[in-house]
């Protein structure tokens, strides 16, 4: 598995990495964000969708909705699994199909569904280690997954 470090001093310096993830990203790609609450999450999926070409002040939690899609250069399925009850929750709102879909997925909460992300994927994570210093691991697990950090220049 391959791993980068990014150290992030800020929340633009964030939003600047979901770009360089969003200008690079391609079908098919599934991008796994694991943080506590407030770590980031869903401002790196903000950057994506800007890098998609989209408005990143469209793209909010989908806490409560679970699911939000988006429309870009590539569709930008943004699922948040932090209050599904097991794992298998993910696919009955449709996960797999996104998954295998001509878009993009971006999972928050990635930890409590491990079980049902595919193996192939590029999980991020996201720790506070300053009021707006956050140290980010990109870990590319698999081919594809490795295929997006060359595209990005990491």
């Amino acid at each position: 598995m391959t791993e980068r470090i990014h150290v992030s001093q800020s929340v633009d310096e964030t939003l600047a990495l979901g770009e360089r993830i969003g200008r690079a990203a391609l079908p098919g790609d599934v991008v796994a964000l694991f943080g506590g609450l407030g770590a980031g999450k869903t401002v790196l999926a903000k950057g994506i969708l800007r890098g998609l070409g989209g408005d990143p002040d469209d793209a909010t939690s989908p806490t409560f909705t679970l699911l939000r899609q988006y429309q870009a250069r590539l569709q930008l399925h943004h699922f948040d699994a932090y209050r599904l009850g097991t794992p298998r929750d993910l696919l009955d709102i449709g996960a797999e199909e996104a998954f295998y879909g001509g878009g993009i997925c971006v999972i928050e909460w990635a930890e409590r569904v491990l079980d049902v992300l595919p193996a192939d994927r590029l999980e991020i994570h996201l720790e506070v280690s300053g009021e707006a210093r956050r140290e980010i691991r990109l870990c590319a697990a698999g081919p594809r997954a490795e295929a997006l950090l060359g595209r990005m220049g990491l």
